[in-house]
């Protein structure tokens, strides 16, 4: 039995303070000093190695002026080679010290990767758009997530990505490649931002049949895929709501907004049937939640920002307190309703293993 599962009994079973120490120290879950040893190490390692990896990449920076072209190349490569050997040479270990060393090493050359491509683009001012440089860094950096399997560098990958796409998808200069391609084909600002709506939701899904929620590793993963699943979603829904004609109940783009609100609902619906189902997380349903809160408020603001009646901020900071009241009320209610059937789950999971 871990610790939430020990938690979910304790709180199930309302023992008492004694009955808890006991309870502790029959299921090992008291933390030992070897434990305690174990997370400073593990801690200062990741701190250390994180420390290392900028001061590495704020070297170059430092002395721009003192390095030149080659000198700066030439410090870069090497260190991503180093990255790179130190990888190569741990790979066979199978050791949890090896196993992070392999990872320490992947994510300093996916970084050193990034640092060498914004340098030649620094360098040689090729025109290039600054999305290109991001979707160059995941493509040259993906076999370096694949390899390492760790949640660490998935997300760090995944970030890189979500980067490139909202680069492309409008933050920023929109008088691009990217844009001169959507506007050949008219979409519009909301029908753009589905792009990366899509790309994360595919991701979210992968990880979702792939793990099911069960692996810790990848857990993380998973809610920064769906965070920005629901951003891309819920920025798109606001951009369909702008271009909505509310008074005259027309679309200007004919059906597309209407497309666009319906599969974002839908999407978003099937993730809530899904956790409910699991009952494991509650953060897609928080994630839910904000967004139902901002598309609603940006909804009565837009009906009626015409009358410009004070009474109106009121009715806003009401619905936006009442909302809120009521999310935090149901997700809570949630949270303890999964925790106190933790042990339960687990007791089934074990007879059907």
């Amino acid at each position: 039995m871990n610790r939430t599962q020990l938690d979910a009994f304790v709180t199930h079973h309302t023992l008492n303070a004694a009955t808890v120490d006991s309870a502790l120290n029959i299921t090992g879950n008291r933390p030992k000093m070897a434990e305690w040893r174990a997370f400073a190490a593990n801690s200062l390692t990741w701190g250390g190695a994180s420390a290392l990896i900028a001061g590495l990449i704020f070297f170059i920076a430092a002395n721009w002026q003192d390095m030149g072209p080659m000198g700066r190349f030439a410090f870069e490569q090497a260190i991503l080679i180093g990255c790179i050997g130190i990888a190569w040479l741990r790979a066979a270990d199978e050791s949890p010290k090896g196993k992070q060393i392999f990872t320490i090493a992947l994510i300093g050359a996916t970084f050193s990767a990034g640092v060498l491509l914004a340098l030649f683009g620094q360098t040689y001012q090729t025109g290039a758009d600054v999305y290109e440089l991001f979707f160059a860094w995941a493509a040259l950096t993906l076999p370096f997530a694949l390899a390492a399997k760790s949640g660490a560098l998935w997300i760090i990958w995944a970030c890189i990505l979500n980067i490139g796409l909202a680069l492309l998808c409008g933050w920023g200069n929109t008088n691009n490649f990217g844009w001169r391609l959507f506007n050949r084909f008219h979409m519009n600002d909301a029908l753009v931002l589905m792009i990366p709506f899509v790309v994360n939701g595919l991701g979210a899904l992968i990880c979702i049949l792939k793990t099911g929620w069960k692996e810790p590793k990848f857990a993380n993963l998973q809610r920064v895929l769906l965070t920005f699943l629901i951003v891309y979603g819920t920025s798109a829904c606001l951009l369909a709501m702008k271009a909505h004609r509310f008074m005259e109940d027309k679309f200007e783009h004919g059906g597309t907004e209407f497309a666009i609100l319906l599969t974002i609902i839908l999407s978003c619906a099937a993730l809530a049937w899904h956790t409910l189902k699991l009952k494991r997380d509650v953060y897609p349903l928080a994630l839910i939640a904000a967004s139902a809160i901002a598309i609603s408020t940006t909804y009565i603001i837009k009906i009626t920002s015409r009358g410009g009646d004070i009474g109106i901020i009121f009715l806003i900071g009401f619905w936006i307190i009442a909302t809120s009241t009521v999310a935090g009320i149901v997700l809570m209610h949630y949270v303890r309703a999964w925790h106190t059937q933790a042990p339960t789950s687990a007791q089934t999971e074990a007879s059907t293993s």
